[in-house]
């Protein structure tokens, strides 16, 4: 089953669908990774990056490491 083809089967059935690039972004802000380096890495490979969507991410998780601290 191709990937668009799983992903409207799981709505279909009310299964919560994330994309890979939703998951790396809740990882970085919950600290697991760097999203910066973890992009570059993933820019080097085949995956298909929209440059808005990342551009956008990348924005909000400077801004995220630029607030002070609790």
């Amino acid at each position: 089953m191709a990937a668009l083809e799983a992903r409207a089967e799981a709505e279909q059935h009310g299964v919560a669908v994330m994309g890979t690039l939703r998951v790396l972004e809740l990882a970085a802000e919950r600290g697991l990774i760097d999203l910066p380096t973890t992009i570059a890495k993933l820019a080097a490979t085949s995956f298909y990056l929209p440059r808005a969507l990342v551009q956008a991410m990348l924005a909000r998780d400077a801004a995220r490491k630029s607030r002070p601290a609790d």
